[in-house]
């Protein structure tokens, strides 16, 4: 029997199956993604911004610092949730928001909420209240709407600002969020 499992192995190895898994990089934590030329996997325009953020991600646990978006964490770095950091930039990439905190140092927008305190105007259709609860809220996305509409015109104080797959929501307080282009 182990003389059977040998002759496998190195019929495995002639065939080069072995080796091809070897030979390619893999971003298996994030996107699983195999990347065999080991290039930067994104081009976007990064913009500038001056905001600081806050880590919003399950009690206790953090969250990881990125070299560039979607490609590698830097071992070991995590910033934990709760904690407060000033951003520069911020690029979206494949649907998702990244934020830079200065030099290659990048982390990913669904996990933070962004301070905010302004007032805004319903736009010219209904805007939908929606409600973030347990998981979904970790995993960046809304929960079903609730019975409540807010009137074209209506002026409305936002609290908190979170990043959702390239939109925006607001969050009016009780957890009572709406995407941000409902408003003018």
């Amino acid at each position: 029997m182990k003389k059977l499992m040998v002759v496998a192995a190195a019929l495995l190895g002639l065939s080069g199956v072995g080796m091809a898994a070897q030979s390619a990089q893999v971003n298996a934590a994030t996107t699983g993604v195999v990347n065999p030329t080991k290039t930067i996997p994104w081009t976007t325009k990064v913009t500038p911004v001056k905001t600081v953020v806050q880590i919003d991600y399950r009690p206790g646990y953090g969250i990881a610092v990125w070299s560039s978006p979607n490609n590698t964490a830097i071992k070991g770095k995590t910033l934990k949730t709760g904690t407060k950091w000033r951003v520069f930039a911020q690029a979206n990439i494949d649907g998702q928001t990244w934020y830079n905190l200065g030099g290659n140092q990048w982390i990913i927008g669904i996990y933070l909420t962004i301070p905010a305190n302004k007032t805004v105007t319903v736009g010219s259709n209904p805007a939908t209240v929606r409600k973030l609860s347990g998981l979904d809220k970790y995993d960046g996305q809304l929960l079903s709407a609730t019975a409540k509409e807010l009137r074209p015109g209506t002026k409305w104080h936002v609290y908190e600002v979170k990043s959702f797959n390239e939109a925006l929501i607001y969050n009016l307080g009780g957890n009572q969020w709406v995407k941000a282009d409902q408003f003018k």
